[in-house]
């Protein structure tokens, strides 16, 4: 069975022994490998390069594209300056007024820089390993609009003027939209969506002003066979059903959150579903040993133990710096692992 084959599987509710192993591997990529951050931010023959040699070192089951949330922005004007070996950085906003809305131009997606550098990453990886599941990247259109204004200027106008802020937001829909709809057709097999600000927010807020955009692209999205993944950087506990009830395929759940509360608040939501997560990755995977990465993996399986929507993961991205004997250890817990144990094939 390959990586491909057992999502197969998930997505028609039988899910085999052993976990789908889909860690966030960003800059761990490069730390590992001779690639340089800046490089891999910016051409995707260093992006597919540096995560190939890491998945044939250490197997998972996806390749992602992720890196930083400016991509879209940038193409559209956004300064973005990219450091040798260091997180890109932005530089000013993009919209000041509604005059500025009116005057974004988002190019298409296969014609942007940076855009079009995603889609031919995923291109690229699909040729030269079918066999691995291609997870594309979006932002959502609230985590855009804090990019496109600012993340001050977003959370003030949610109480100032949340019209505005819904104007904004029903600008990006669509162009996020048709973005992961070209990744699709360059072969993603699977879209993250990431919304990180959005634990920050009033649950009310989040209801009225957020929801609704994650549950339409995602509907969208899914609609044609391709499931979405939902990250929402923080603590969800006081919005988890109402994450739930975007019906993305695979939630993930930071470490803050109670895993048992998020397996129960899915299965009853949104019962075709995935919780991915959760636990610390800077204390456990960065910070920790071997047998803490271990000892915490068992026991996030065994608060999960009672629910069969679980797929283990850190709660966030892999540290840079992780050792490796501790993100091998991790890769214990997949069914690649759990095949090679029982000889099965």
């Amino acid at each position: 069975m390959t990586s491909t084959e057992y999502l197969k599987q998930l997505l028609a509710g039988n899910k085999p022994p052993g976990h789908f192993m889909m860690p966030l591997v960003k800059q761990f990529c490069t730390v590992n490998t001779a690639g340089k951050y800046g490089e891999y931010s910016l051409d995707y023959h260093v992006l597919t390069r540096c995560q190939l040699e890491i998945i044939e070192r250490y197997p998972i089951d996806i390749f992602n594209v992720l890196g930083y949330p400016y991509r879209e922005a940038a193409d559209c004007g956004l300064s973005v300056e990219f450091p040798e070996d260091g997180q890109p950085v932005s530089e000013g906003v993009l919209i000041h007024s509604r005059d500025d809305l009116e005057r974004i131009y988002w190019p298409d997606p296969r014609e942007g820089r940076l855009m079009a550098n995603r889609i031919a990453a995923c291109r690229e990886f699909k040729r030269l390993r079918p066999d691995i599941v291609m997870m594309g990247a979006c932002e959502a259109p609230f985590a855009q609009a804090c990019t496109f204004l600012g993340i001050e200027r977003a959370m003030m106008l949610l109480y100032e003027d949340p019209q505005f802020l819904l104007d904004v937001m029903e600008r990006i829909e669509p162009l996020e939209l048709d973005f992961c709809m070209a990744q699709i057709e360059a072969g993603a097999e699977m879209i993250f969506m990431g919304d990180s600000l959005a634990s920050q927010v009033n649950p009310h807020f989040y209801e009225d002003y957020i929801l609704d955009f994650e549950k339409r692209i995602t509907q969208n999205i899914q609609a044609y066979g391709v499931p979405v993944r939902l990250h929402i950087c923080g603590d969800i506990t006081s919005i988890l059903c109402r994450v739930a009830s975007t019906e993305a395929r695979f939630i993930d759940i930071d470490f803050p959150v109670d895993i048992t509360d998020a397996c129960r608040a899915v299965a009853r939501v949104s019962p075709t579903s995935y919780v991915v997560g959760n636990f610390h990755p800077v204390q456990v995977l960065l910070n920790g040993s071997p047998e803490e990465v271990r000892r915490v993996c068992r026991n996030c399986e065994s608060e999960a133990a009672a629910f069969n929507n679980f797929i283990l993961a850190p709660g966030c991205e892999v540290p840079p710096a992780t050792p490796v004997d501790n993100y091998q250890t991790l890769l214990e817990f997949g069914w690649k692992a759990k095949v090679g144990e029982t000889n099965e094939c």
